[in-house]
């Protein structure tokens, strides 16, 4: 298994409910590669939604702008 944004997500929140502060998550997380903005924003995301995965996108994204010839 592939280890992703889910998984960061997951193991930031675990941390969380287990009492520990944002600043202490990401000093724990960062050999890892999680820095304190992605802690920051994975609790407030939580809070927000009650999840751990993504929100819904509003926008379609393009792959190609077309180019006019």
């Amino acid at each position: 298994m592939e280890w992703g944004l889910y998984e960061d997500r997951i193991a930031v929140l675990a941390l969380h409910r287990c009492g520990k502060r944002a600043k202490e998550i990401a000093t724990t997380l960062k050999p890892i590669g999680i820095n304190e903005r992605f802690v920051f924003r994975t609790i407030a995301r939580f809070k927000e939604t009650g999840e751990a995965i993504d929100r819904i996108r509003s926008a379609v994204l393009r792959p190609y702008a077309q180019k006019e010839l």
